[in-house]
């Protein structure tokens, strides 16, 4: 009996400590981290939901549910993969991991940033389609609205994972991400880049386009018609007097060059139109350009006053004098480098995209500056007169 009751007091002992050492594994389970990342709920059924739980096993309390479309921050998983843990209403949660996707296009690039496009605006919007808003809540004001359809860059989530940041005009603003559906592969990518050009463009001048001219030899009581098509029937898009620069970005015919008037893109007659226009500094830089980049977000003028003015991801800097300009040795003497110290990077003449929309520009910088933590940043970018 004796031994018998030591036995099991042994056996006891025994249990307990294998219980101490299960616990102590099933921590070490439960605490392995990855790097978080945003995650999207996927692969639910029809009616169905994410069953959110306490740990990580199909056996522990259900605390909760997330619908297909959820966005999730994931914490890190359990050693063997199954189980991503989250927070869920302040508590730490565990949900099947694969439900989730890590939200990559096929090309790589992620879905929570780059182009998105509007959607799921209702008819009769009381708002008249999606708020852009100055903060990453409803409490914010309203910078003005999106319809359905429109196409947008994604700069960066809010903590949350409910708000996409935008530009927004010139400014940054937020939107509900419940509205956006990432543009699949083959849509803009959300860089800025220069295009390749299918043939060398030439002016009648004789040199290399794009290039910026000015309106000259229209009557003084006259101005000349920038159209929609290369014909003098095609209909009236703007006028413009004498000394009206303008970026020329290519040629249509011999006769009508494709010209671009701050957003506006037509056609004007070439017999009108000479290189040179706007306002350059004493080295020859042209002035009054503004230039914008993606990932992240920033944007630089080159002002008549001789001043870089930068905004990086919504945050103004201090203006910067141009202190140097360097022409190339070229027919217009494009590229250009400059210093403008904290920035300095070269401007040149041609076509570029912003990747964030169709709109294309004349010319393309590349930017030496810091970005938000103060670490050196090579920027790319796209230009044109402001």
């Amino acid at each position: 009996m004796l031994f018998s009751k030591a036995n099991g007091r042994k056996n006891s002992i025994m249990h307990f400590q294998h219980l101490l050492f299960a616990s102590a594994i099933t921590t070490v389970l439960c605490t392995t981290s990855l790097s978080a990342e945003f995650m999207v709920v996927v692969n639910i059924d029809d009616g169905d939901s994410l069953n959110v739980r306490s740990a990580p096993n199909a056996g522990s309390r259900d605390i909760g549910d997330l619908q297909e479309g959820s966005y999730v921050d994931v914490k890190g998983y359990s050693v063997d993969g199954k189980w991503a843990r989250i927070t869920y209403r302040g508590q730490v949660a565990w949900v099947a991991a694969r439900f989730l996707s890590t939200g990559s296009r096929p090309d790589g690039s992620s879905t929570y940033t780059g182009a998105h496009q509007v959607t799921g605006i209702k008819a009769g919007d009381p708002d008249g389609g999606l708020n852009v808003r100055s903060g990453y809540g409803t409490e914010y004001s309203s910078l003005g609205v999106l319809p359905n359809g429109v196409q947008v860059h994604v700069v960066q989530i809010s903590p949350d994972g409910k708000w996409a940041q935008i530009p927004f005009g010139t400014q940054m603003g937020w939107v509900s991400r419940r509205y956006l559906n990432a543009v699949a592969s083959g849509g803009t990518t959300g860089q800025t880049r220069p295009l390749p050009a299918a043939a060398p463009a030439t002016a009648p001048d004789g040199l290399p386009l794009p290039g910026i001219f000015r309106v000259n030899g229209v009557a003084h009581n006259d101005t000349l018609n920038i159209r929609a098509e290369p014909q003098a029937s095609a209909a009236v898009l703007l006028q413009a007097q004498n000394g009206v620069p303008m970026a020329v970005l290519g040629m249509a015919t011999a006769k009508w060059a494709k010209v671009q008037v701050g957003g506006v893109v037509g056609f004007a007659h070439a017999g009108f139109l000479t290189r040179g226009g706007g306002m350059t500094n004493n080295y020859g830089l042209q002035l009054g350009t503004e230039c914008i980049g993606t990932e992240p977000f920033w944007r630089m003028t080159f002002d008549t006053d001789n001043l870089v003015r930068m905004t990086l991801m919504g945050q103004a800097t201090a203006p910067a004098p141009i202190l140097s300009a360097t022409f190339s040795a070229t027919p217009t003497g494009y590229p250009y480098s400059f210093d403008a110290a904290p920035y300095s990077g070269q401007v040149n003449f041609e076509i570029c995209s912003d990747g964030m929309s169709d709109n294309i520009y004349p010319m393309s910088i590349r930017l030496n500056t810091f970005d938000a933590t103060g670490a050196p940043m090579v920027a790319r970018g796209c230009c044109r007169l402001q």
